[in-house]
């Protein structure tokens, strides 16, 4: 009787945990909608959103992990887990404005905003960014509409 009292209990908790992660992911997901709204349109190129651009401005950004870095062009790697839900990418920052944000751009969807000029910090990878493929990074400074910074890294899970 105690061991059916106690399944009881559990398969009502996972039940619970279940229906209350379900929601979380429903508001974050309209959270990341409002935030993408507030920069430019995306357009699509060869099935990768980005935001897109040409490469300007002074300074290097780059994503760094155990597998590289993607300076001069180069793709860094990372390797699919599938209980994977938060992976952190570092970056590098060289010769940058700083008296500018950079806002930085995940496959087109705004993921942050950084004070970057001489630095080092991570951006954290979480859902759609951790799936299969490649993944654009792009890195945006302005002076009001005037596009003063513009460079974009790529990462593959694999």
């Amino acid at each position: 009787m105690k061991k059916k009292l106690f399944f009881l209990c559990l398969i009502t908790t996972l039940s619970l945990v279940l229906i209350a992660c379900s929601n979380n992911k429903d508001n974050l997901d309209s959270k990341n909608t409002s935030k993408s709204s507030i920069e430019t349109k995306i357009s699509m190129k060869d099935d990768t959103r980005i935001i897109g651009g040409e490469e300007t401005g002074t300074g290097k950004v780059n994503l760094v992990n155990e597998s590289g870095s993607t300076e001069n062009g180069n793709i860094l790697y990372v390797m699919y887990q599938e209980d994977m839900i938060l992976m952190p990418l570092g970056l590098e920052s060289e010769g940058m404005d700083g008296s500018k944000p950079t806002i930085i751009y995940l496959d087109g969807e705004v993921l942050g905003q950084e004070q970057l000029s001489d630095s080092q910090t991570s951006i954290e990878l979480r859902g759609d960014a951790l799936e299969k493929g490649i993944h654009n990074v792009e890195f945006i400074q302005k002076d009001g509409e005037n596009v003063t910074f513009y460079h974009i890294a790529n990462y593959e899970v694999k």
